[in-house]
């Protein structure tokens, strides 16, 4: 007798055939009808018009059993059809995120068909994503074709962890026809070859053709300072007839953590010798002894211990410092800190690590002295058995009795030489959306409140008897120095465009400053005030373009101690018989505004508001106040395509990476294409379908 099991089959089987004699057509029968009603252009095509559902299908009555196929594209699926017979049970909480379709060639084969799972091979994924890059290029294209500003570009290089590709980001500013601030990335074209000046030219000029910005539109490139950026303006400005030096600005926090390391690992001979007294050979001495300094003194050891601690089980062994620190005097705020680690290209990073370090001080010296004595015990015992066995090889900190009190007061004291650096490059780094901080009007005003910073610092350092036991260290008297030195040397650079001067004296608040911060130096006015009518004589004449008012902006913070600083140089001056004709004359009288004035703190709005009665003015400050003062968009571009390709996408093509960095970005910045279809997609030989 055969098992139960088959004899329940056996039933099921007979009980479903007489229920298919009973209730539906054969399946000949079915098939030929399918084929009768399709469609005549084409024989591999059934419609749900065409296959009307038939009652003698449904084996049930109970609508929860029955498919609904209301909003399926059936000419999408050409090669689908309903299936001949309904489910005989309740249809799985799938099918309300698709269809259940059979397949036109063989109908007893069932599928699920999903606007969210019509990837059908390796490439669909690809296509997608490149045919939604192509339909947003030209809105973006459009949008950028009604720019109210000149486009300005920050562009910068990057290579992707292993060495394998890199990439070149272009970012874009400008504000729209509607007065709006806009910044975003338009290509990350992957660079092959010798990265060269000439290179980098020509693929953004590549990248400035592809968008269909015109030569007129092109307005001012804020770059690093590498000397390849200087080549590549001057490649373009070929092409599109402008001075390359009066169009290259330097990035602004670039420029100062340039500054930063020099406090920390820079050597200027020259330093020693200005305002110090010491001979030529007496500085050359010190800075021997300098350099000796930097890499076994309180900030080369603690670069050194923080280097160390690159293992989870370091990381855990400092956590166990700091819960031992917190028992010994117990904080209910207590929460664990991680290490922070200093990079040569990360601004500030180096400000932060010492910072970082000083709140963890107690676990750190701990953390040291177990490590000292362990290797201290582990010599003893080595030397112990083999008087002439060889040193273990150790970082030399462990060599050391560890940072002292008075070592740790260095630290704190070049923190606070560090400081305003940190600041500042807050201050210029910003986005600037609503105007006040990362705005190119920002740098004449920082760098003079730095270079007066550090010329105060010096001033009181240079007058220290340095014999005394509580004085600081005579180093600081000479890094100061070369900071300065450096600051000034990019100061002096400023004057190579007039975009600077000209930002500044356009902003509501500052329009006066330079007049005051200068006046005991005229022939920096004298200079400037020449590039600057230069640059205002090819305005006049030209016609602006009018706005409303926008909203009332709200107000933002500020750092009070540069503002304190930059205040006393923005007061009106007096001025003889002007020509009443000229606009910026006329708006020269009128009184500048209040730090915490709604236009100061956003002159975008000022000058739109103004767009009527200064016509001309409006337009070139509307150029110049909307150019940034720093790159790093590039920064936070690379950022997100590192995170992207880590760590299981590093295959992906260099214009795939590029087409969804594009299209992220794009899509938060408001940009966007009617719903993409499936008809778009192509499943056949690796092509896209157009709109066409």
């Amino acid at each position: 007798m055969p098992p139960k099991r088959c004899q329940v089959r056996s039933k099921k089987r007979t009980r479903d055939t007489q229920a298919t004699q009973e209730n539906i057509q054969t399946f000949e029968e079915e098939l030929r009808s399918a084929l009768l009603d399709a469609p005549t252009d084409s024989a591999a095509a059934t419609s749900a018009d065409a296959l009307p559902p038939n009652d003698s299908d449904i084996s049930s009555d109970d609508e929860r059993y029955t498919d609904n196929y209301d909003g399926i594209q059936w000419e999408a699926i050409k090669q689908y059809i309903k299936p001949l017979r309904t489910q005989k049970r309740q249809p799985s909480w799938i099918y309300k995120y698709g269809y259940r379709v059979a397949s036109l060639k063989n109908p007893k084969r069932t599928f699920f068909v999903s606007a969210a799972a019509i990837w059908k091979n390796h490439q669909s994924v690809t296509h997608f994503v490149m045919t939604h890059y192509d339909l947003l290029l030209s809105t973006v294209r459009r949008h950028l074709s009604s720019a109210r500003s000149l486009i300005h570009f920050t562009f910068d290089g990057w290579t992707a962890k292993g060495g394998k590709k890199a990439f070149l980001g272009v970012h874009i500013h400008y504000l729209d026809d509607d007065g709006n601030k806009h910044e975003y990335p338009i290509a990350l074209p992957q660079l092959a070859g010798t990265h060269t000046g000439e290179r980098l030219g020509e693929v953004v000029n590549d990248v400035i053709r592809k968008f269909g910005i015109e030569s007129s539109q092109v307005g001012y490139f804020v770059l690093d300072n590498i000397g390849s950026n200087n080549v590549a303006v001057d490649i373009l400005a070929k092409h599109h007839y402008f001075n390359g030096t009066h169009r290259r600005l330097r990035c602004g926090p670039h420029t100062l953590n340039l500054i930063g390391q020099t406090v920390i690992f820079g050597i200027d001979r020259k330093a020693l010798e200005v305002d110090t007294g010491e001979s030529a050979e007496e500085a050359k001495l010190e800075a021997r002894y300098l350099q000796e300094w930097r890499k076994d003194g309180p900030l080369g050891m603690l670069r050194d211990v923080i280097a160390y601690i690159s293992t989870p089980q370091q990381h855990d062994l400092l956590r166990d410092f700091q819960v031992k620190a917190n028992e010994q005097l117990p904080d209910p705020k207590f929460r664990v800190k991680e290490i922070k680690k200093p990079g040569t290209t990360r601004w500030n990073s180096y400000h932060d690590a010492f910072e970082r370090a000083v709140e963890l001080q107690q676990p750190l010296d701990a953390y040291m002295q177990y490590h000292i004595g362990q290797y201290r015990r582990e010599i003893a015992a080595r030397l112990a058995r083999n008087p002439n066995a060889a040193l273990v090889d150790v970082p030399d900190w462990m060599r050391t009795e560890g940072l002292t009190a008075q070592d740790w007061q260095v630290i704190i004291d070049y923190i606070r030489i560090l400081q305003p650096l940190k600041v500042a490059s807050k201050r210029l780094e910003g986005r600037g959306k609503c105007g006040r901080f990362g705005a190119l009007y920002e740098v004449i005003p920082t760098f003079e409140y730095l270079l007066r910073k550090y010329e105060s610092q010096f001033d009181f350092l240079k007058d220290v008897d340095y014999n005394e036991a509580d004085a600081p260290e005579d180093h600081e008297l000479y890094n100061i120095r070369a900071a300065w030195k450096k600051l000034r040397k990019y100061y002096v650079k400023l004057d190579d465009s007039p975009a600077y001067y000209t930002a500044t004296i356009l902003h509501p608040q500052y329009k006066f400053y330079c007049d005051n911060s200068w006046m005991d130096t005229p022939h920096w006015l004298n200079y400037n005030n020449a590039q600057f009518q230069a640059l205002w004589q090819s305005y006049k004449g030209e016609s602006g373009n009018r706005s409303e008012t926008p909203p009332r902006p709200k107000r933002v913070r500020y750092d009070a101690e540069i503002d304190d600083d930059i205040d006393q140089y923005t007061g009106p001056v007096k001025t003889p018989g002007d020509d009443e004709g000229d606009e910026f004359i006329r708006w020269k009288r009128v009184d500048n505004l209040p730090r915490d004035h709604p236009h100061a703190i956003d002159p975008i709005a000022y000058w739109l508001s103004l767009s009527t009665e200064y016509p001309n003015l409006s337009r070139m400050a509307l150029d110049i106040l909307s150019i940034p003062a720093a790159s790093a968009d590039c920064e936070r571009l690379f950022s997100e395509v590192g995170d992207m390709l880590e760590p299981k996408r590093r295959k992906l093509s260099g214009q795939l990476t590029a087409a969804l960095t594009c299209v992220r970005s794009w899509i938060s910045k408001g940009f966007a294409v009617a719903t993409l279809s499936i008809k778009y997609i192509s499943f056949g030989n690796g092509q896209r379908k157009t709109n066409s």
